[in-house]
């Protein structure tokens, strides 16, 4: 039987994510190619024309390289979400620049691209929504029999080829990309219900597919505060929480394990925490997590330059007294470290940020 290929799935989530956090800007631009009226001859003005052309470019050029640091690099994958923010004002000037130019009446390859692109756009935002939205959707559709139907047949031909993915995952992914693709149709229906009904009335209207392209924009707009779209992934929002007493709460329990004057091997993303430890000694590299961190490379000149990478961490892991690390960034050559140590974990302190169950610190102590 045929196994699924691995597919990079985390690269894939947060492309979609990309799109997902900012619709409007990336909307806008895809809208701008999908309605490119040609080369200069077709535009009002041979400047608007260059200027359209540097924007997509420019625009082209800078997702390309945040992509490649972050997915093909594997500095920092979710980073892309951050990243998009630096420049993703250029896709709304490139549709407002190009606006006047662009085409009303389409070609059959605009037409195409427009269904075909947010046919996949949907599917793919369905995917990064998930855990926003898939957990509901997944509950509606096991509670009537054809939806339980529909969505146990791509889980179980997932599973009958070698998938592993936890049944709440596949079933929360596959619901919401159900559910976005039903939205796809019901829109796109809307949009020819619309052309056919002005045209019967005889008035002048554009095509359905430059109609359903606008009404995608206008959904983006509506909602483009909501959790199903740019607050959808504000993973570090904790609203009803003192996560400030947590810290503090936290940190008081580290006073009690971490004696002053102790050398500490910090593994996470809350340095917040040595506010409470103002009297031990941490690797300052460290500090900025894995932000710091290099594959390869000469260890003193990464630390000369404030950087770290696997080498310095073991040779720092030995010299400490104490391993702190988070639960979230256990890595392998870490665990490998203190198993192969015999370091001793001590009590674990309360867990400093409520809103994120892996951010429980594990404290180790050399014996």
């Amino acid at each position: 039987m045929p196994q699924i290929p691995q597919l990079p799935l985390e690269q894939i989530l947060y492309f979609f994510m990309i799109l997902r956090l900012h619709p409007l800007s990336l909307g806008g631009m895809l809208a701008a190619w999908a309605l490119w009226p040609g080369f200069a001859k077709n535009w009002p003005r041979p400047s608007q024309f260059r200027v359209a052309v540097f924007l997509s470019v420019l625009m082209v050029t800078l997702l390309t390289a945040y992509m490649y640091v972050a997915f093909v690099d594997s500095f920092c994958v979710s980073c892309i979400l951050s990243y998009v923010t630096f420049f993703d004002y250029l896709g709304l000037v490139l549709l407002a620049t190009s606006y006047s130019a662009l085409r009303h009446r389409l070609r059959i390859w605009q037409e195409m691209f427009i269904l075909i692109g947010t046919f996949v756009a949907f599917l793919g935002i369905g995917f990064s929504a998930y855990e926003d939205v898939g957990a509901g959707w997944s509950l509606a559709l096991t509670s009537f029999g054809l939806g339980y139907y529909l969505l146990n047949v791509p889980i179980n031909y997932a599973s009958a080829r070698g998938v592993t993915f936890p049944y709440y995952f596949i079933s929360r992914v596959v619901a919401s990309v159900y559910g976005w693709a039903l939205l796809w149709l019901v829109v796109f229906a809307s949009a020819v219900a619309v052309f056919l009904w002005l045209r019967r009335k005889r008035q002048r209207t554009f095509g359905p597919s430059l109609l359903f392209l606008n009404a995608c924009l206008i959904l983006a707009l509506l909602f483009s505060q909501s959790v199903v779209l740019t607050k959808g992934n504000n993973f570090f929002a904790c609203e009803e929480e003192d996560v400030l007493a947590y810290y503090e709460r936290a940190g008081a329990e580290l006073q009690k394990i971490i004696p002053p004057g102790s050398q500490v091997f910090w593994m996470g993303r809350i340095p917040a925490m040595f506010l409470y430890l103002p009297d031990v000694e941490v690797y300052p590299p460290l500090l900025n997590h894995y932000h710091s961190f290099q594959h390869g490379g000469d260890p003193d000149n990464l630390y000369r330059l404030g950087r770290w990478n696997q080498e310095l961490g073991i040779r720092w892991m030995q010299e400490a007294d104490f391993i702190v690390v988070e639960t979230a960034w256990f890595s392998d050559w870490v665990k490998e470290y203190i198993e192969t140590s015999g370091m001793v974990e001590l009590a674990r302190p309360p867990r400093p940020e409520p809103c994120r169950h892996d951010s429980r610190l594990r404290v180790y102590i050399r014996e």
